[in-house]
């Protein structure tokens, strides 16, 4: 039996057009990034975390273990206001299999969305697993 294998990625870009940093204004004492780091380090069956960003100081100020990474700073044509976040997904999963070894599943996390429910996000992580598909999408959490 294969060992299950998952990667977070958490695309956290500097600047947006309507809200400058959004990602590291704080809420309730932590920036959006945090809080979606600490809820990914939560997540059962998660081999790593790999932030992509263009902030530059970011990798001093959010250090959580060996499971989360931030290895280099995003490339600017990745940190566009049009930049596909497929793209980005590709440049970090390239990254992290050339540097530790081939995944299983990625699990998207939006720091834009920071109101999630564990509970909810292991329960489809469970269903996906059982029903051998490649793809989960969970477009709304009711509470």
């Amino acid at each position: 039996m294969k060992k299950i294998k998952f990667l977070v990625v958490i695309p956290a870009r500097k600047n947006s057009k309507r809200l400058k940093n959004k990602n590291l204004l704080k809420i309730n004492g932590k920036n959006l990034i945090e809080i979606t780091v600490n809820f990914a380090l939560k997540l059962k069956l998660i081999q790593h975390i790999l932030v992509s960003t263009d902030i530059k100081n970011l990798k001093k100020n959010l250090t959580r273990g060996d499971k989360v990474l931030i290895p280099w700073i995003r490339p600017k044509k990745l940190s566009q206001d049009k930049s596909p976040t497929v793209e980005v997904l590709i440049h970090a999963i390239k990254w992290y299999e050339k540097k530790f070894e081939k995944i299983n599943y990625i699990i998207l996390l939006q720091t834009t969305s920071p109101i999630r429910s564990l509970k909810l996000v292991n329960k489809a992580i469970n269903t996906f697993l059982k029903s051998k598909k490649n793809t989960l999408i969970v477009k709304k959490v009711k509470s």
